[in-house]
């Protein structure tokens, strides 16, 4: 996304899978998962007393990610990693720099 001349990306479930998100454990076959609830996803409107027309938001049991300093850094070195295969040291060249093929 940043590649393509995103400023922003929305990474909820991504974060949700933290150690630090408010989201419910639960162990299921020796596995640790987190629940996510989309904002707009039918039991966060079920829990605010709204009757659900349209569900637009997902939810979905994740694997546990660990802490979100992890899931920070090892986002930040594949970056780093990717923008070194285009010759990029800024955003403005890693856009600059990549371009996509249409298969």
């Amino acid at each position: 996304s940043l590649s393509l001349g995103a400023d922003h990306v929305m990474v909820g479930a991504l974060v949700a899978a933290c150690k630090e998100s408010a989201a419910l454990f639960v162990k299921r076959k020796g596995r640790v998962y987190k629940l996510y609830r989309g904002q707009a996803s039918y039991g966060i409107m079920l829990e605010r007393n709204q009757v659900p027309k349209y569900i637009e938001g997902s939810e979905e049991w994740l694997p546990y990610y660990g802490k979100l300093s992890k899931l920070i850094q090892n986002l930040s070195e594949g970056l780093r990693s990717s923008m070194s295969y285009v010759n990029a040291r800024t955003l403005s060249e890693y856009r600059t720099n990549t371009s996509f093929v249409k298969t």
